[in-house]
């Protein structure tokens, strides 16, 4: 038998077919490609909105410092978590710990100053001193304001875009105020030791010609010189070294407070999560079913993109079918929570909205009052934001909270 050969046309079907398969192998593969990295987009964003969740909640716990001669005197604070419609909460504890008090570059900022005689050391503590302090203090303000202001899920939402805006501006007044510190620590230049044989406890006072003599006032001139060049190249190397690793310290400290889910009648202490990991893993839990809303809603418009309008009305309704739970998948299913209990209002966290945090008078430099030592004036930054929207920023939260209680309860 002789074997036929194809005709024209059934190779052209032919070719036709492999084509089309191949496309449409191409096009799922894009839309693996197109949804995996939306999806990875979408996880980092939610992370990104734990991480300012988390430090909302750390501005509630008044556990950031905001002068630097003391920290702040905390107790036991425990703070509402995930509140639920129905004013119910998960609730947080910042326990009364020394990990909490705790500050490596402030204590060994401290440190240094009561053992140091160098004028040098001394200025360039100031300057890294005076720009943590304005950072924490800023960013105190900041995150009790979200606290205070924003239901969990719109800090989730909004706080990272908030976040990335204020630090390009507070980056902005680190920069005026960095030019204030170098200029006012020039004073340095013109002081010494009053007590240089006493180790631990540095005072410091002014030039005084009759005890110092003229040699003293030529030291102070090149002392002077060295405090300028050392200022200069701090504010050179600011936007690229100096405001950048002050920022950079203060949002990575804030994670290292020490805390753990408070525990409820129906909630085993042995069950609660006791580091950052485990806030995030609460936080999937909580906003789980509403994250993968969100996923579907990503493969649902790059099937769209990518295959077209049947792939997209197909995906759509696959979708509706898990959200009503008529297809059934643990991921989109809420998780039952046996460790809430009633909203408290009790504020054990302290201070009130507009108070400077209270100072824990033993942990004070030296015991006491140094003569000779510089006091930052630190900007207000809850006076500020007061004095701009007369309030009227919280005001509005709390009317948008009412209003949402009263469509759920109806």
């Amino acid at each position: 038998m002789t074997q036929l050969e194809p005709t024209e046309i059934e190779k052209k079907k032919g070719s036709k077919l492999e084509d089309k398969a191949t496309s449409i192998g191409n096009s799922i593969l894009e839309l693996l490609k197109i949804s995996g990295k939306q999806i990875l987009h979408v996880i980092l964003y939610f992370l990104s909105g734990t991480i300012v969740l988390f430090y909302a909640k750390v501005g509630k716990a008044n556990v950031i410092p905001t002068n630097p001669d003391c920290m702040p005197g905390i107790s036991e604070c425990i703070i509402n978590l995930f509140n639920t419609w129905d004013d119910r909460s998960m609730k947080i504890r910042f326990p009364d710990v020394s990990e909490n008090k705790k500050y490596v570059f402030l204590d060994m900022f401290r440190n240094s100053k009561k053992t140091t005689s160098s004028v040098l050391l001394r200025y360039m503590i100031d300057l890294m001193e005076g720009l943590l302090m304005l950072n924490y203090s800023a960013f105190n303000s900041l995150f009790r304001m979200f606290d205070s202001a924003f239901y969990e899920w719109m800090i989730v939402l909004f706080g990272p875009i908030i976040i990335g805006f204020y630090t390009l501006g507070l980056s902005i007044v680190d920069f005026g105020y960095l030019i204030y510190l170098v200029i006012a620590g020039l004073a340095w230049s013109i002081k010494r030791v009053a007590n240089p044989t006493e180790k631990n406890n540095k005072q410091w006072r002014s030039l005084d010609s009759k005890l110092d003599g003229t040699s003293a006032y030529i030291m102070a001139y090149i002392k002077f010189i060295g405090l300028c060049i050392i200022g200069a190249v701090a504010l050179f190397i600011s936007g690229y070294l100096l405001i950048p690793f002050t920022m950079i310290v203060c949002m990575f400290g804030f994670l290292m407070y020490k805390f753990d889910m408070a525990e409820t009648p129906e909630y085993e202490s042995s069950m609660k999560p006791k580091s950052f990991g485990g806030f995030v893993i609460e936080s999937f839990k909580f906003f789980k079913r509403y994250l993968m809303g969100v996923i579907g809603i990503i493969i649902t418009m790059s099937a769209y993109f990518t295959l077209g309008v049947p792939a997209c009305i197909v995906s759509a309704v696959v979708l509706l079918l898990i959200v009503f739970d008529i297809i059934s998948i643990d991921l989109f299913k809420p998780i039952e929570f046996t460790n809430l209990s009633n909203i408290s209002n009790n504020d054990t966290c302290g201070p009130k909205d507009g108070q400077a945090p209270v100072c824990n008078t033993d942990q004070q430099i030296g015991g006491g009052k140094q003569s000779g030592t510089r006091k930052h004036e630190r900007i207000k930054w809850d006076e500020l934001i007061d004095s701009i929207t007369g309030k009227s920023h919280l005001k509005l939260m709390k009317q948008i909270k009412a209003l949402h209680k009263n469509v759920y309860a109806n």
